[in-house]
């Protein structure tokens, strides 16, 4: 399923991107995009995965019961759309250097199926499902314009709030934990300025939250990596 809606979202990002250049006419290309401040929102789709490491009850219901390591992986997906405000400035002969940050409100949940280490152990089956309600980015960008299109590389701090509920077969959710984690960020994008003030743009990144802790109280505590890719579009006022 991740890897088909990948697929088409890399397709649909390739024919925007080609769609933008495309736009751009030689009458076009003797006017740049300069330098400036600029605002505008965003939206688009993320899908990544949740890679938990726990250590958990091997009966919930019995706090003396043994701890065992439990690990499993889940599929992380769902829409975003929030705002951005950034900063561009225009070096000469083409090269364009920024910094640009935003936050965005997301709807990505998945689970994970955690299995004890220990073959044959008998006890609860664990689900953990993690969400990402939250992400936001502070990012340099380095770019080359041509005309009227910018194309960019941009890097740099990624954070996020995590939402972390424990449920068990034939129970249900019987705890939960919340952090934001802090990782890294990097990807590339398009911008064309459609009108002297109006950008469109279209991005990728891929996010790596890095792991946070998560305490499930007397049931135990897990740690989840997250990491996710997005695709997403811009529409900002340059001032």
């Amino acid at each position: 399923m991740i890897r088909r809606v990948s697929a088409a979202l890399a397709t649909t990002a390739a024919g925007a991107i080609i769609a933008i250049i495309g736009t751009s006419s030689p009458a076009q290309a003797q006017d740049t995009q300069g330098g400036g401040f600029y605002i505008g929102v965003t939206g688009g789709y993320g899908f990544g995965e949740a890679d938990v490491k726990g250590d958990l009850l091997r009966d919930h219901n019995d706090t003396l019961s043994q701890v065992v390591s439990e690990d499993g992986k889940g599929d992380l997906e769902g829409g975003m759309i929030g705002g951005l405000v950034g900063f561009d400035y225009a070096l000469g002969n083409g090269l364009v250097i920024g910094a640009v940050g935003d936050l965005s409100w997301l709807n990505a949940t998945g689970n994970a199926d955690v299995e004890p280490s220990v073959i044959n152990l008998t006890g609860s089956d664990y689900d953990v499902d993690a969400s990402l309600s939250w992400l936001g980015t502070l990012r340099g960008r380095v770019g080359f314009e041509m005309g009227d299109v910018l194309v960019y590389g941009t890097g740099g701090l990624a954070f996020g709030g995590v939402d972390a509920d424990l449920s068990v077969s034939g129970s249900g959710e019987i705890n939960s934990d919340s952090n934001t984690q802090v990782g890294w960020t990097v990807g590339a994008g398009v911008n064309y300025m459609a009108t002297d003030n109006v950008m469109l743009g279209i991005e990728y990144l891929y996010v790596d939250l890095g792991e946070g802790s998560y305490q499930f109280g007397d049931t135990g505590d897990a740690d989840i990596d997250l990491n996710m890719s997005i695709v997403r579009g811009t529409v900002s006022f340059k001032f």
